[in-house]
């Protein structure tokens, strides 16, 4: 073997070598943040080792970039000067990337791994009031609209409040007893007390913390009263649809209350969207109105609803924000475009706890739309019509062979129904944020009346 081709058999070697550790603690970082609970430190460790492996040109690809800025946005305590400059670094790697990969120079931006990685970077500038920046970084990336900066740089201590026009969204506080929330946080869907992990079976038998997890809701059907109910749940969709008919009587006579939950990390949103039956499949089917009940609201970002519907032929011109808080309940008509917006700063949490390696405390919310009918998903699966998880499965009875989390549900003896039922009489109604720009051109001009809706692809919403 001449010493040529022993030095590229070496060489060769070690690109392998270092593609095999990058991969490897990508692969570790994937598993500790399908985990959930406070992984997302040790997540961030591992695509920080997977990013510091690529000592080659082909090495670390930049989608692990990409995976450690979302970590590295749960995790800081800081600041957020780290993460710009990995960003920064990320996407220089993302456009070698795509060169290599014989991606036009002139319209670079617009490939898979370069917007993926400068969409971090443009909602981090976004974030930071940095406009002149984000702007030239969107453009690059391909979008030509984006959420204004009354959204995705939302005040953090708000003083301007508005009554929507009716029919929007409305928000009430104080709605719920001390024992349901009790139920709700430490039961139903606990998460964290901010000293330990505290889990049950919900967010783990339905993989909730795995990205690749679709979407799945349960239904239930109405109960004439109270007294009626079959779970805890069936009470506590008395207690809201009780508060939602104030503002839509027509939920008095819906037959069924579809639910499903999150819990997401400050930094997490979720992308602008029309709550739809089996998200939008066979056709756009919207309930009578949808329901947030801040089971913990201690961080995360506002809750955004315009007054853009799916009928629109233009993009929505006024917005409301509507803030986290525990106990809040936010009603809203589903016909309109909405969304939460990624939380801006790092996590709110006491000072005792602002630390690198603290628990990160989720926002908890309940979703619950109400229908007038709709089609509940029956699988005939042998283990029960709840499973696996999918969209608006059947509740499961007290006496299924059900997964674990149910007993969280069950009427326990003692559990006094009526109470819990009963209306509070010092609720009070809140008003949200108003918006007055809830989207703007990324060239700075004037939105003119009567543009058409631009593609979906080209609005930046933080994501």
């Amino acid at each position: 073997m001449s010493p040529m081709s022993s030095s590229s058999s070496k060489a060769a070697a070690k690109r392998a070598r270092v593609t095999d550790d990058w991969r490897a603690f990508e692969a570790e970082g994937d598993a500790a943040r399908a985990r959930g609970g406070c992984e997302a430190h040790e997540a961030r460790e591992k695509y920080a080792r997977a990013m510091e492996a690529e000592e080659e040109d082909d090495g670390c690809s930049s989608r692990v970039w990409v995976k450690w800025a979302l970590m590295e946005r749960r995790c800081a305590v800081d600041g957020f000067d780290a993460l710009e400059a990995g960003l920064r670094v990320g996407l220089e790697r993302a456009m070698e990337e795509a060169l290599r990969a014989g991606a036009d120079a002139e319209r670079l931006g617009i490939a898979k791994g370069v917007r993926d990685v400068g969409s971090q970077l443009a909602l981090l500038l976004c974030q930071r009031a940095r406009e002149d920046e984000a702007g030239d970084l969107l453009e690059f990336l391909g979008y030509t609209h984006r959420l204004g900066p009354d959204v995705l740089s939302y005040a953090l201590a708000p003083t301007d409040f508005e009554k929507p026009p009716d029919g929007i969204v409305y928000a009430r506080d104080g709605a719920l007893s001390d024992e349901v929330l009790s139920w709700l946080r430490d039961e139903a869907f606990p998460f964290s007390d901010g000293t330990r992990t505290i889990e049950n079976g919900f967010w783990d038998e339905h993989d909730y913390w795995n990205p690749k997890t679709a979407f799945f809701s349960y239904v239930q059907e109405r109960r004439a009263s109270p007294k009626d109910a079959e779970s805890k749940m069936d009470v506590l969709v008395h207690v809201v649809r009780d508060v939602a008919a104030e503002y839509f009587p027509a939920v008095r006579d819906a037959e069924y209350a579809e639910w499903w939950a999150h819990a997401r990390p400050h930094a997490d949103g979720h992308q602008m969207h029309f709550d739809s039956h089996d998200e939008g499949i066979g056709g756009v089917k919207h309930p009578i109105c949808s329901v947030i009940v801040y089971v913990d609201g201690c961080c995360g970002g506002p809750t955004l609803v315009t007054n853009q519907l799916d009928t629109s032929t233009e993009l929505a011109s006024r917005g409301w924000l509507v803030y986290p808080k525990t106990g809040r309940i936010a009603v809203f008509n589903g016909d309109y475009l909405h969304g939460v917006i990624p939380g801006r700063g790092v996590r709110p949490e006491p000072d005792a706890r602002a630390t690198a390696t603290a628990p990160i405390d989720k926002r908890r919310t309940l979703m619950i739309a109400f229908w007038p009918d709709m089609d509940v998903l029956r699988t005939g699966h042998e283990l029960g019509d709840w499973y696996p998880a999918g969209s608006a499965r059947p509740f499961p009875p007290p006496s299924a062979n059900a997964p674990s989390w149910r007993h969280s549900f069950d009427l326990t003896p003692g559990f006094d129904v009526e109470s819990l039922s009963r209306k509070k009489t010092d609720a009070v109604d809140v008003h949200p944020v108003p918006v007055s720009k809830p989207w703007i051109r990324i060239d700075g001009k004037k939105i003119p009346t009567g543009a058409p809706i631009p593609r979906y692809d080209v609005c930046f919403q933080g994501f």
